[in-house]
């Protein structure tokens, strides 16, 4: 039997005791505790009429073939429509073959902790698994700029997907009314301002970029803020970019068209590559951003010798190391 298989056994047989049980404890409300012997028998004789109808329209709602980790509202609805149909088939067919019969109130109620023991069953299942992953999670810890729609689907995928090696801490945003509150289980720290205190109070190793919508003038500012820390720095790019794989795959570093505010312009590389091919070429703050992927674009146009100079020796030596794993055979 596959994993699948396993889960889907598993899902049917814990809800065929909750649906059972629901109806149980219905009763036991009805009668303060004390259910008559007729009732009891009664309802010990339409459980299989009972698992059978509920069982049967919650396969015929797919709700077994459902990832329950990405669950939202429309589940939920799935199971009230698939209860509220399969509770009133099981109400006809008793009177319609002259079943025993129980009080009019259990159905309410049966149908009421039906609703709330399945749904419970599946808020604990995306509970379980999301504190699996939390436990499971060892990698950078990530400061997320931008507590938007961007923002919250990069964090719902990196607390889904331990392997993408990453543990989003906190967020920053700009807007003083999400400030101090808590956005998936995260807190809104500060503004853009807050974030090199922040990188050094929560021991943050990677910054990302989660605001696809602003460039220009307005990235170019974050980006200055980011590189005064020690923080590994990257960007989500537009969601237009984005329609093809993961959200987590996507995050890149910053590159240069993300600070222009506007398409690139197309430039003659045949004029370049002559004007730089075999000279000694020399890049101030080549270790920053923009920089750094200045250096990146140089190595192509096989410059004699590349001279970067940056106050960070950190950041020196990444773009260093960089630069050779990229097999450049020049001098740096």
């Amino acid at each position: 039997m596959g994993v699948f298989s396993q889960r889907r056994f598993i899902m049917l047989a814990t809800d065929a005791i909750l649906i059972n049980l629901a109806i149980l404890l219905a009763l036991l409300l009805r009668f303060d505790g004390h259910i008559p012997a007729q009732y009891m028998s009664a309802f010990i004789t339409l459980m299989p009429l009972l698992t059978g109808c509920n069982l049967g329209f919650l396969l015929a709602f797919k709700l077994y073939g459902r990832i329950w980790e990405y669950a939202s509202w429309g589940e939920l609805f799935s199971i009230i429509l698939s209860t509220s149909c399969s509770m009133g088939l099981f109400v006809i067919i008793v009177e319609a073959f002259h079943l025993p019969d129980l009080p009019r109130a259990t159905y309410f109620l049966g149908w009421l902790l039906i609703i709330l023991s399945i749904s419970a069953s599946r808020l604990w299942w995306k509970l379980t698994r999301d504190y699996f992953n939390q436990r499971q999670r060892s990698g950078n810890r990530v400061l997320i700029v931008g507590a938007g729609d961007a923002g919250a689907t990069l964090v719902k995928e990196i607390q889904l997907n331990p392997h993408l090696g990453l543990d989003a801490v906190a967020f920053v945003d700009d807007d003083p009314r999400k400030i101090g509150k808590m956005m998936l289980g995260l807190p809104i720290k500060g503004n853009r301002y807050d974030i090199p205190e922040l990188v050094s109070s929560l021991e943050i190793e990677e910054i990302i970029i989660a605001m696809p919508s602003i460039k220009g003038p307005a990235i170019r500012g974050i980006i200055n803020i980011c590189e005064e820390t020690s923080a590994k720095l990257r960007i989500l790019p537009h969601i237009y970019e984005n329609t093809q794989g993961s959200i987590g795959a996507q995050v890149r570093r910053v590159k240069m068209e993300d600070l222009l505010g506007r398409h690139p312009v197309e430039i003659d590389l045949q004029q370049v590559c002559g004007y730089i091919q075999g000279k000694i070429v020399m890049v101030t703050g080549g270790g920053g951003s923009i920089g750094s992927e200045l250096c990146r674009q140089l190595t192509k146009f096989m410059p004699r010798q590349l001279l970067i100079i940056d106050s960070s020796e950190n950041d020196l030596f990444e773009i260093e190391s960089e630069l050779k794993e990229m097999g450049w055979g020049a001098k740096v």
